[in-house]
């Protein structure tokens, strides 16, 4: 008898727990679809607070805003506090309506549905002063000049959030507004009163004229409110059409979400308005065919060689150095970087160094501080001159590195992500290319700063405008590598011949594209790299497919391929090694390659391995795809060090001081701070004296005398090489 009442006490409490977990399941599956009727608002939230907290370049975005305070940050503000309005009031909208699902009730979570929308709101204003305040403690001391007004903001932010809520649960007795007469149970769009819908339909009209302002104005306007600014406007825009999809989608209970992407698919395949322009005055959405090449042919790289040597008129039996630079890639860190290193040994030299600089082999943003450099020498070579930067903070305009500074320190972010976020997205889903993309925001961005620092369009015009066919003039060779996403080939733009048996495998950009590409065309083809740019699309000029129709590529990053462009400088430096040996009677060749590296992390192959194995079968073939470019980088560059010549590696690191330091802040991106920029010029040894430079300043300060010695004394110089981990300061 104990045994059956005991069995029976031990089965009543199990169907207990068993209802009470059903309950609470069916509770929590209750709660998602509360959740699903402001599902926009709330992945909109959780996307923006990702970016804003983890994102490197979007942190170095707030460090710049507070910096250099301005209108940008009252942009800012409105954009934050806009934001947070509407996502309260669009996902109180929301919940005034009773749809097919049956969360929608106004008896279902009630007090949920109360405070959720205040929560929406006052979430977009403690995201952003979270990621202020974040941004602040890169600095040190923390309450220094640059970190104040973040701090400031920050608290501000916080502020705003605590007013936003007791306002918004205040407002009814304030406005003596009855909470019957709050609307419910609202059947269509026809029931909502105006007041509701009136702020949301304003809102999407401004954000539609916004979005036709940028598209034609992308350029100045992005930079005058800021990236941050331009991107808390986006979501202001997309939030009431957000909403309204989200409305569509729950009053006829239709998948209209999965229909507008498909539409979107159709349109992006039916339309591309991500063309390569191969002039000047070419758009991104007109596929029209370009003219023929023009122009005399590249000339062989062994031509520009015997020119090179000519110039330099040594004596027979002279040792010359031969300066080979490859320069990785990795966005504007990597263009400032570049620009600073070679800027800086120009300086140095007192204008020695481009006299024996013969080729530089860019990458990504590498390839933009190349251009930017070997534009700057040209215009030394022709007697043109610095312009006025009245926006500009780098001093010196006579050195070299500071004229470099001068063009690269802008915002290139600001227009890029204003098209993106604005024209790019509406082009997606109209069937009729009209609009031009970020690409060209980007190249237009560049070609503008140039103009305005410096003499000569060097940006807008082709880059055969630097060189004099089959003859040295000064300026140093370019070769921009980027890879074809059909082929997976490199396409290297340059002002030389890209055939057998030099180059294997990579198609001759100029043969390709045609010889009227912009300058900056041919720098973002080597710098697409992923979202931040779109692939460009191009009818190559060369060939034709075997039913005679055109033959269509696409272009990206050339990182893809390799990131180091140590590919192609062992490429240049074999050529010249079998060139040089017939012209020893001349004199003898010393060729020297020069490594810029950016990437702070430490890249020794052996430091990426891991034991962590998560969903290893899922995550593992795109690790082993990802990691193989890396591996290739590491091959050439090592090939390139031990290959017997003398190998100088300049390069950057996140904790300078060893690994117990605080990391730098140095992000990936088209913007940098001035923290990150004056955090480069401290590695290079350019703001300390030398008791205090700490490993990594010391190492690069010795590359740049051992550059120094080797324009002085070529042959006295061992072919040894530099190690590629970071330095740790001594003890």
């Amino acid at each position: 008898m104990t045994t059956a009442a005991s069995e029976f006490r031990a089965s009543g409490r199990s169907r207990r727990i068993v209802d009470a977990l059903a309950a609470a399941w069916k509770q929590m599956r209750m709660l998602y679809r509360v959740l699903l009727l402001v599902r926009f608002n709330l992945l909109l939230g959780v996307i923006g607070g990702l970016v804003l907290l983890l994102n490197d370049q979007a942190q170095d975005v707030l460090r710049a805003l507070g910096e250099s305070p301005d209108a940008r940050i009252g942009w800012f503000a409105v954009g934050v506090i806009g934001t947070a309005i509407l996502a309260w009031w669009s996902a109180r909208v929301m919940f005034y309506f009773r749809f097919r699902n049956p969360a929608s009730r106004p008896d279902v979570f009630k007090t949920l549905k109360e405070h959720l929308p205040r929560a929406l709101g006052a979430a977009a204003l403690l995201l952003p002063s979270a990621a202020l305040l974040k941004a602040s403690l890169s600095y040190s001391p923390w309450l220094s000049a640059g970190s104040r007004a973040l701090v400031v903001l920050s608290a501000c932010f916080a502020a705003v959030a605590v007013l936003f809520v007791y306002v918004t649960m205040r407002r009814r007795v304030w406005l003596s507004i009855d909470e019957r007469d709050r609307p419910s149970n609202l059947r269509s769009l026809a029931e909502l009163e105006r007041r509701a819908w009136v702020p949301l339909a304003l809102t999407a009209v401004g954000g539609f004229v916004l979005m036709i302002s940028i598209a034609y104005c992308a350029v100045w306007l992005g930079p005058l409110m800021g990236t941050a600014a331009v991107a808390f406007f986006a979501a202001i825009g997309l939030l009431p059409v957000g909403t309204l999809i989200v409305y569509l989608g729950n009053r006829r209970d239709l998948p209209v979400v999965t229909m507008v992407l498909l539409w979107a698919g159709c349109c992006t395949y039916l339309v591309d308005n991500h063309m390569v322009r191969l002039s000047a005055e070419a758009t991104s959405h007109d596929a029209a065919a370009p003219d023929a090449p023009s122009g005399p042919p590249n000339a062989d790289l062994g031509a520009y060689l015997e020119s090179w040597l000519e110039a330099r008129a040594p004596a027979a039996g002279d040792t010359v150095p031969l300066f080979i630079v490859a320069a990785e890639g990795g966005g504007i860190r990597a263009a400032y970087w570049t620009a600073l290193v070679l800027g800086e040994l120009e300086d140095r030299s007192g204008g020695a160094f481009s006299r024996y600089l013969f080729a530089i082999s860019g990458v990504s943003g590498g390839s933009l501080g190349a251009a930017v450099f070997a534009s700057l020498v040209a215009n030394e070579n022709a007697g043109l001159g610095p312009l006025d930067c009245a926006s500009s903070s780098a001093a010196g305009t006579g050195t070299m590195r500071g004229r470099a500074q001068r063009v690269l320190e802008r915002d290139f972010l600001a227009p890029t992500v204003a098209v993106m976020l604005f024209p790019d997205m509406l082009q997606q889903f109209i069937p009729i290319g009209f609009l031009n993309d970020r690409a060209v925001a980007l190249e237009t961005s560049w070609e503008n700063a140039w103009s305005a620092c410096e003499e000569g369009e060097r940006f807008t015009r082709p880059i055969d405008s630097l060189y004099t066919p089959g003859e040295w003039n000064g300026t140093p060779l370019l070769f921009l590598n980027s890879t074809v996403v059909e082929t997976g080939q490199r396409l290297v733009m340059a002002p030389v011949r890209i055939d057998e048996p030099t180059f294997s495998e990579a198609l001759d950009g100029r043969a390709v594209l045609g010889p009227r590409v912009p300058l900056s065309t041919a720098v973002h083809n080597s710098a697409r790299f992923t979202y931040v740019s779109p692939a460009g699309t191009v009818r190559r000029l060369d060939r034709t497919s075997a039913d005679g129709s055109a033959e269509w590529i696409r272009l990206v990053d050339g990182g893809y391929f390799e990131n180091s462009g140590a590919v192609t400088a062992a490429e240049i430096l074999r050529a010249v090694r079998q060139r040089a040996e017939t012209l020893a009677d001349r004199a003898r060749v010393r060729p020297v390659v020069i490594h810029i590296s950016n990437d702070p992390e430490t890249t020794a192959a052996e430091d990426l391995l891991e034991r962590r194995k998560w969903l290893n079968q899922i995550v593992a073939p795109v690790k082993a795809l990802y990691n193989a470019r890396q591996a290739r980088g590491f091959q050439a560059r090592e090939t390139l060090a031990r290959d017997g010549v003398v190998h100088v590696h300049f390069r950057l690191c996140s904790h300078p001081n060893g690994a117990v330091s605080r990391k730098q802040p140095l992000p990936l991106g088209w913007t940098l701070s001035s923290l990150a920029r004056q955090e480069m010029h401290r590695q290079l040894g350019l703001e300390s004296d030398a008791s205090e430079m700490r490993a990594i300043a010391r190492l690069n300060r010795n590359n740049i005398d051992r550059v120094m010695a080797l324009l002085a004394a070529p042959e006295a110089i061992s072919a040894d090489s530099n190690p590629w981990a970071c330095p740790a300061d001594e003890a």
